[in-house]
């Protein structure tokens, strides 16, 4: 097995017997070389109850602890994990604990002076044989008694280290060699990696993270992203599912890092790439051209800000009301009256202190919607100058969705007004055309939302 496929070892049940309920079925399903993990409460009395604790925990809880920090971004936009943050191994808090190559020291209640309670102490152990016998310290590392004895093992996934055919080509070579002296030199030349691809790695890994205070969580992401990078054979693609559900938002996390210089940045201000990742603005304008053609804009609406500095209020603002109702760009560095760049004071400093509050602020809106709200910020083409354009740009969410600005603000473009411009683009959009609804209004626009919606989802006029 590679490291993969011994991780998640009896880590998933098995559903053979769910899908095959006939007893002759049953008998036939050999458990002990099933990768699956069988649970003890069926009812059947021909399962082997023997096989009842063969159920092995993940040997470093990651989705554990990728389903917590996920679920800690989404409840609240202050708690801006940086990719430098440090957790402990075996913190119970963080969801992020492993079991070692030992089973607990058996003891009388009645013995004071039993070592358990020390032992125990912040630790994890094996809580059976397959835990015991399949741990990454343990496996591979003593050679199987039925191929030193018999030099056959019917076990498919078994734990120890086989004779390799080559060391014994007949009988008299066996006897004249000695069968110790070929079972010492396997164990003393036997090459790890070609038997259990990346589980040293993986090893040595865990063995550097003991040694330290604390693992920071980019390691975290690195190994976990390791791991799963091996081909697992027996996993199916709702095993894979289950296995990636909490984890792909960091690993997006991760990948996209790689734009980013020092110091890097906070997880908040990596979930939306800039602007120009995936738009073509160019990386540098000159002052006083016409704003929207020297950018190459093409959108629907275009609210340009009269103010010479970033109004938060405002961004939230008009950002709502276009998620709710039409494609489009926000620009702050434009002329109020023509329309030409004139640009905006921000150092870098400024610039990061912005990045942190907008994705802080729209944090659920990044996940949920994570290719409809994007920004960025165009250099002013002018010597020793902090000059530049910053420019939002927003897709409308399709479907029956309706987001509500808190604390429950609803937030549309007047419909008229868009039904006026229909057809065209770049069009200017001014405060004027930007309505906050009341409960009733809410209530009858969210109503014919999901009438189209379902409408178009099961062909019928409405």
């Amino acid at each position: 097995m590679n490291l993969s496929e011994l991780f998640f070892f009896k880590v998933f049940p098995c559903t053979y017997i769910q899908k095959n309920t006939i007893i002759n079925k049953i008998k036939f399903h050999n458990q002990k070389n099933c990768y699956f993990y069988h649970s003890p409460n069926n009812q059947d009395q021909n399962i082997d109850k023997n096989l009842d604790d063969d159920k092995r925990r993940e040997p470093i809880s990651f989705n554990n602890f990728f389903e917590k920090q996920l679920s800690k971004i989404k409840l609240s936009s202050n708690n801006l994990i940086n990719i430098d943050t440090t957790f402990e191994l075996d913190n119970k808090d963080n969801n992020f604990d492993y079991y070692i190559d030992s089973f607990p020291l058996q003891c009388s209640n009645r013995d004071d002076n039993c070592q358990e309670k020390i032992i125990n102490l912040g630790m994890n152990f094996c809580k059976n044989k397959y835990e015991f016998n399949y741990h990454m310290n343990r496996y591979k590392k003593n050679i199987c008694r039925f191929m030193k004895v018999n030099n056959i093992c019917k076990n498919k996934f078994c734990y120890n280290k086989h004779l390799i055919n080559d060391y014994i080509k007949d009988e008299s070579s066996k006897e004249n060699i000695g069968i110790n002296h070929i079972i010492n030199s396997i164990i003393n030349n036997i090459n790890e990696d070609d038997i259990n691809n990346g589980i040293t790695d993986y090893k040595k890994v865990i063995n550097k993270w003991k040694t330290q205070k604390g693992i920071k969580f980019i390691e975290i992401i690195i190994l976990y992203n390791y791991i799963l990078s091996f081909e697992n054979k027996y996993l199916q693609k709702y095993h894979l599912a289950q296995i990636r559900k909490n984890f792909d938002f960091f690993q997006k996390w991760y990948l996209n890092s790689k734009y980013y210089i020092n110091p890097k940045p906070s997880l908040i201000q990596i979930i939306s790439p800039e602007l120009h990742k995936l738009t073509n603005f160019p990386k540098e304008i000159p002052k006083n051209n016409n704003l929207l053609e020297t950018l190459g804009i093409s959108t629907n609406l275009c609210y340009i800000s009269k103010y010479p500095s970033i109004k938060r209020t405002e961004i939230i603002k008009v950002v709502y009301a276009m998620l709710n109702s039409t494609d489009g760009v926000i620009i702050y560095g434009g002329h109020e009256n023509n329309n030409n760049i004139r640009g905006i004071n921000m150092n870098r400093k400024e610039r990061d202190k912005f990045k942190i509050w907008f994705n802080s602020e729209f944090i659920k809106i990044l996940i949920k919607y994570e290719d409809n709200l994007k920004y960025n910020f165009i250099d002013i083409d002018e010597n020793n100058s902090e000059q530049c354009v910053l420019v939002i740009e927003i897709k409308k969410i399709k479907g029956n969705k309706f987001l509500i600005q808190y604390p429950a603000k609803c937030l549309i473009i007047k419909e008229k007004f868009l039904n006026r411009i229909k057809g065209e683009k770049n069009k200017i959009l001014d405060d004027e055309n930007i309505k906050e609804l009341d409960l009733k209004e809410y209530l009858e626009i969210l109503r014919r939302k999901l009438l189209e919606h379902y409408a178009q989802k099961f062909n019928v006029k409405i």
